[in-house]
């Protein structure tokens, strides 16, 4: 019997997100973006099960100007995309988006061509979440909470506004029937009431199963990847000062994304023109590129006590790519992993530059052949039909309301 899905996140088709991306001047948000997308298409590629989006808009009047946001219906991929009507100004946005969620899963519960229906929502979309649950007690639906990162556990995000976020978040996600975790320490915290959980660390696009990573293709220089947030927070200093230490003329240093280090890049890029800013880019070219490089590297502290409660998301698409991996030992990476990636031994710049010293003085087949067992590991355990169907499983199985 069919089960009918309605996932209410931020997620958006292909064709808003770009239009938000145009007119946004922070071009983040790509990350969460594949993640939902990724998941909700791993489950609509069942065929029992049909699946519908309610997207509340990733935008803010601080960094989006446009005020009115206004679109049509959209199927993409068997997947009926909706999204929340939005006056993109402050309390206003908000506002919106919990009376249309609310109102929309009262009329969506009432819906006599519908059977077998739960709720998906991303508990970290605070308003529609709230209406989420709220909407789903009164009408008795089954409800699933997503959590793809901590509230309240990272310390650069201390403000009034988001601590207010982190007690509401903290009173009523406890109050869904089941959960989805990204790490299982996150279970200790916002289940008290011992619900059924999963834990879904990560996935990967089982389209890449195509995607060919030859070793003949590759750049004739030496290339690092690093891509993601560009904050010294994340290491990505410490990462470009062991970069520097490295004499080699053949090797390149190639960095990708936004962040508060941005401003100051020019710096590094004139002190040693091995290292690139490479800007912000469409997912698709990120892809091919770090298919052709050498190396990809994700220096993030691991002292971090977000850490605990988060997977690095870059880890695994990095793997998927084919090309192999340097990592910090993340707490929230689980052991199963640790064969398919390299490791820094120490996080201080010259531990660091040792690691990257001693991984390119290993021959290119070796490390190829490395990023391709890597490869292999993530599509046939993590991708996203696989994770599709432990979704839907314990969703038909494990939670009831």
């Amino acid at each position: 019997m069919n089960q009918n899905i309605l996932v209410i996140s931020s997620l958006c088709s292909k064709n808003v997100f770009s239009n938000i991306q145009k007119t946004s001047s922070d071009k983040s948000g790509h990350q969460i973006q594949k993640y939902l997308d990724l998941l909700t298409k791993g489950m609509s590629a069942l065929d029992e099960c049909n699946i519908e989006v309610l997207s509340s808009l990733p935008i803010h009047h601080t960094i989006n100007k446009k005020k009115l946001w206004l679109f049509s219906q959209e199927k993409n991929d068997q997947i009926n995309y909706n999204v929340i009507p939005t006056l993109n100004l402050p309390i206003l946005k908000n506002s919106i988006d919990f009376i249309y969620t609310f109102l929309k899963i009262l009329r969506w519960k009432d819906d006599p061509s519908l059977h077998n229906k739960t709720v998906l929502v991303d508990a970290l979309k605070m308003s529609a979440s709230f209406a989420a649950i709220l909407a789903c007690k009164i009408k008795k639906i089954q409800i699933v909470s997503l959590v793809t990162d901590m509230p309240g556990i990272d310390v650069f995000e201390k403000t009034i506004k988001s601590k207010l976020k982190t007690i509401v978040i903290k009173f009523f996600v406890p109050m869904s029937d089941g959960f989805i975790f990204v790490a299982p320490l996150m279970n200790n915290i916002l289940n008290p009431r011992k619900k059924p959980y999963m834990v879904l660390e990560g996935l990967v696009d089982y389209a890449m199963s195509t995607k060919c990573n030859e070793f003949s293709k590759k750049h004739k220089e030496r290339v690092i990847i690093y891509s993601g947030g560009i904050y010294e927070r994340y290491g990505v200093k410490k990462l470009i000062e062991a970069f520097n230490s490295l004499d080699a003329s053949d090797i390149r240093l190639h960095i990708y994304g936004p962040g508060s280090m941005k401003e100051s890049m020019h710096k590094y890029t004139q002190k040693d023109d091995r290292v690139k800013y490479m800007g912000v880019v469409e997912n698709e070219i990120l892809v091919v590129e770090q298919i052709k490089a050498t190396l990809l590297v994700n220096p993030r502290p691991s002292c971090e006590e977000l850490t605990k409660y988060s997977f690095p998301s870059k880890n695994i698409e990095y793997m998927v790519s084919g090309t192999p991996m340097v990592t910090t030992k993340l707490e929230g990476m689980p052991s199963e992993y640790y064969p398919y990636v390299y490791m820094f031994h120490d996080e201080d710049v010259d531990s660091m530059n040792k690691t990257l010293f001693s991984l390119l003085n290993k021959s290119r087949l070796e490390l190829h052949e490395y990023g391709k067992h890597a490869k292999e590991f993530v599509l046939e355990n993590k991708n996203n039909i696989i994770q599709g169907e432990r979704i839907m499983e314990f969703i038909a199985n494990k939670v009831t309301v």
